[in-house]
């Protein structure tokens, strides 16, 4: 159940990085479809690691707050925080126009850090599924 679960958010998140990849090949460049896109994936990722260790969290798109609970698991993940201030503007507004404009070179700036921001909480979230898999449900938490 609770790796299902954990999917669930996975394939979501993943669906929206293949939406980066795309979106970035194409010119010219939709900066704001391209931006939101990665605020998404990034939230869904945080939520599938918080879900693996079962922390509860609010339906919100703030990517601080997320990052936030994800470091109280893993103090390394505090280091995505400034680039979750900056993609969390993206989640909502975005959507309207002139709310923020933004170069082409900083949003694939963004899009290669979420990539590599979502490869690592998928690594992590393997290590703490493989660890319940073996038992080692004691000091997840601590382990992470």
């Amino acid at each position: 159940m609770l790796k299902q679960k954990v999917a669930d958010w996975q394939e979501k998140a993943d669906h929206d990085l293949r939406s980066v990849n795309l979106i970035r090949k194409d010119y010219p460049l939709m900066t704001d479809i391209l931006l939101f896109h990665c605020q998404q994936a990034l939230e869904k990722s945080f939520k599938a690691f918080l879900v693996t260790n079962q922390v509860e969290f609010e339906q919100v798109h703030d990517l601080q707050y997320l990052c936030n609970l994800c470091s109280d698991i893993d103090s390394s993940l505090k280091t995505m925080e400034k680039e979750c201030v900056t993609l969390t503007s993206f989640a909502v507004r975005i959507r309207y126009p002139n709310e923020i404009n933004i170069s082409d070179e900083m949003a694939l700036h963004l899009a290669n850090t979420t990539e590599k921001y979502c490869r690592t909480i998928n690594g992590k979230i393997e290590v703490c599924l493989n660890d319940l898999m073996l038992g080692k449900t004691d000091n997840i938490m601590e382990t992470m």
